[in-house]
């Protein structure tokens, strides 16, 4: 994809995102700094409707554990695990606290398997909150071209609820 076309497809994601029921209740919300080409969440930070909200960004910590630090706009970032800017702040939230988790991905399916990049780190984690229905929220953000027919699934793998494209939002429950 271009620059131009993931700017624009990634603009389009973030405005469903920001009407979408379960965004739009939570109170605590777990989103990424993209790298590369992933969706750029940064259109986030831009609308009035995160001002009700309680954010927070990943932060790889030793032995390949994920923790999830408090963000506002404008806090200080610093290059963390892979070169992925994280807060430089230690003030960490409680991973059940978390109403939505906004994750990115390689890959998706019609059953809602991610796939990530292959570390595990949002798997782990997750595998700490008892998921269902209501909390928290699992949301993958993705361009439409990354959705396949079918991805491998162990039994580690946390799905997905939901995944938001350019198309709008496909629900897996």
């Amino acid at each position: 994809m271009t620059s131009g076309q993931v700017a624009s497809f990634s603009r389009s994601i973030i405005d469903y995102v920001l009407e979408f029921k379960p965004f739009l209740l939570a109170r605590t919300v777990a989103f990424y700094l993209p790298i590369d080409n992933e969706v750029d969440t940064s259109y986030l930070l831009n609308s009035h409707k995160i001002k009700t909200k309680k954010l927070c960004l990943p932060v790889v910590r030793p032995k390949q554990k994920l923790v999830f630090a408090h963000f506002k706009p404008g806090d200080p970032l610093q290059k963390g695990a892979y070169g992925i800017k994280e807060p430089s702040s230690s003030d960490w939230l409680e991973i059940g606290s978390i109403d939505l988790f906004l994750l990115p991905l390689v890959g998706f399916d019609p059953e809602g398997t991610r796939l990530g990049y292959g570390g595990g780190y949002y798997d782990r984690a997750l595998s700490t909150v008892k998921t269902d229905r209501k909390k928290p929220v699992i949301v993958g953000l993705a361009f439409q071209f990354q959705g396949v027919a079918q991805l491998p699934n162990a039994t580690h793998d946390v799905p997905l609820h939901h995944v938001v494209t350019e198309n709008g939002v496909q629900s897996f429950i």
